[in-house]
């Protein structure tokens, strides 16, 4: 498809050796190929529900909403949305078990101290961990920090338990 592609558009070029989708990549993609992978694994290993977790890491851009109304006078035309400017990211680091275990949220502000208004609506029963980063985005430090300290402790098995 690629060649096809620099073909059509006549560039006067020919296909670079990154244009194509190596094997390795495009058997990732294959979601069969993957379902079956971890079918195997599961079974190899004798893994229990309890302990398969899905974690993922989300990023929000604050003060950015997704749905946003305008106010302006009638018959204007086309009003627009303006914003401070402001980038502050905040990310969170979550996961939760096959079985509806959830371990406790990491919440990375960007900053370079802790800051006490970043918490002013934290109420005492919110259970999470919170750090912060220069951007306010993961790094390995902060990854490791939530593997040992959220989600070792919280999976962890006492003796006689598997």
């Amino acid at each position: 498809m690629a060649a096809n592609l620099v073909k059509k558009r006549e560039l006067g070029r020919t296909l670079g050796k990154h244009w194509l989708l190596d094997r390795q990549r495009a058997v990732t993609d294959n979601q069969k190929l993957i379902k079956d992978y971890y079918r195997k694994v599961i079974a190899l290993y004798d893994v229990l529900p309890k302990d398969t977790y899905k974690m993922d890491e989300k990023g929000f851009m604050m003060g950015h909403a997704a749905k946003v109304k305008v106010i302006c006078k009638v018959g204007r035309k086309n009003p627009r949305l303006t914003n401070s400017g402001n980038r502050t990211w905040v990310t969170v680091i979550e996961a939760i078990s096959a079985v509806g275990i959830v371990i406790l949220p990491m919440i990375i502000n960007q900053g370079t101290v802790h800051y006490k208004g970043w918490y002013a609506g934290v109420k005492t029963q919110d259970v999470a961990t919170f750090a912060y980063s220069l951007k306010g985005w993961t790094d390995s430090k902060l990854g490791i920090d939530w593997l040992i300290n959220n989600f070792d402790h919280y999976t962890s098995t006492t003796d006689g338990e598997r």
